[in-house]
């Protein structure tokens, strides 16, 4: 069962206009948040003038995208990762985050609060707006995983198993899996099987093939 906004008909774009009424910087780690699958912790920490940086200062000179966002503050594990600023929603996230945090070292939280308080007061915002199982019947961690699914279609071309997209090749499939992974800070790709869901042959055969667990 896909655990993104839009499984809900929650439309990120309306929900985060509702959530700037109430809090500009709740709003912009918000943006950040589903523009990137940033967790809680790394978009109240995002400084969005110091850590975007360019593809070779990201070690990717011969990539397609020219610029990143260098996650690397907040993270799980201590895991820095570089996720590409590769769609107008994504750079978007980038400049209103840049117009919250003005200088150069600044986050997007507000400075008067602790790291602790900021994490609360934007979980309490978010709340306020509906982002409950209660209320929209979605959690903030749902961007993390409808961020993974577009991730997922932008590799393979259909939608993951957790939203009924055809299986692609397998070679294809692990390739996605091992990109979200990735992207969205894990140490082992088959961690994206939560975000994902499993392969339906992979599940059906009882195998351990895309992270899904024996007996699916």
């Amino acid at each position: 069962e896909s655990k993104a906004p839009r499984a809900r008909g929650v439309d990120i774009d309306e929900l985060v206009a509702e959530i700037e009424a109430r809090d500009v910087r709740a709003a912009a780690a918000t943006r950040l948040m589903a523009a990137f699958g940033l967790r809680f912790k790394e978009a109240v920490m995002c400084r969005p003038h110091a850590d975007v940086v360019t593809a070779a200062q990201a070690g990717k000179p011969d990539a397609d995208t020219g610029m990143y966002l260098h996650v690397h503050r907040g993270t799980k594990g201590g895991r820095r990762r570089y996720v590409p600023i590769d769609t107008p929603e994504r750079q978007r996230a980038v400049d209103v985050a840049r117009l919250i945090a003005k200088d150069e070292n600044e986050s997007v939280s507000d400075p008067r609060l602790t790291l602790t308080q900021a994490i609360r007061h934007l979980r309490y915002v978010l709340e306020c707006c509906g982002m409950t199982k209660a209320d929209l019947k979605v959690t903030p961690h749902g961007f993390r995983h409808q961020y993974a699914a577009d991730e997922y279609e932008r590799v393979t071309g259909v939608r993951p198993p957790v939203e009924g997209g055809a299986a692609p090749d397998k070679a294809i499939d692990a390739a996605a899996r091992q990109d979200v992974s990735m992207k969205l800070g894990h140490g082992r790709p088959d961690i994206s099987n939560a975000y994902l869901g499993c392969r339906e042959d992979a599940a059906q055969d009882g195998s351990a093939d895309a992270g899904c667990p024996a007996g699916g």
